[in-house]
């Protein structure tokens, strides 16, 4: 009954070791496939995290390029209040003094009254 189902010609033992080389031929596509596939991995992790150093590396340029735009125009800003400032401070001195003067020829005026010839102010 065996040598009917097997087809005629064929040696048990030839299947088997067609089937053993069919074998060792899968697995050796297979480990090739998986080394090509492993060295693919690699090389695209490496220009991954070149890429990725190279994004760093223009970031922190752009950072510092934004950071020196950022002190120039603080620096400009800060002169010019610097500047309103003491241009302020300046007008309000000068109208404090005038101020004074007046508020001085008002008490002198009001104190002295009588004893003042008419039209003529202290000097000071």
């Amino acid at each position: 009954m065996t040598s009917e189902l097997r087809p005629p010609g064929s040696d048990p033992l030839e299947v088997i070791k067609r089937v053993k080389a069919v074998e060792g031929e899968a697995e050796a596509r297979r480990r090739a496939l998986a080394e090509r596939s492993k060295a693919e991995l690699e090389r695209l992790r490496q220009e991954a995290e070149s890429l990725v150093g190279q994004v760093r590396a223009e970031a922190e340029r752009s950072r510092e390029q934004i950071l020196q735009k950022a002190r120039s125009d603080s620096e400009g800003t800060a002169a010019q209040l610097l500047a309103e400032g003491r241009e302020r401070a300046a007008r309000i001195t000068a109208k404090s003094s005038k101020e004074l003067a007046k508020a001085r020829e008002l008490t002198l005026s009001t104190i002295l009254g009588d004893f003042r010839p008419a039209g003529k102010k202290p000097e000071a």
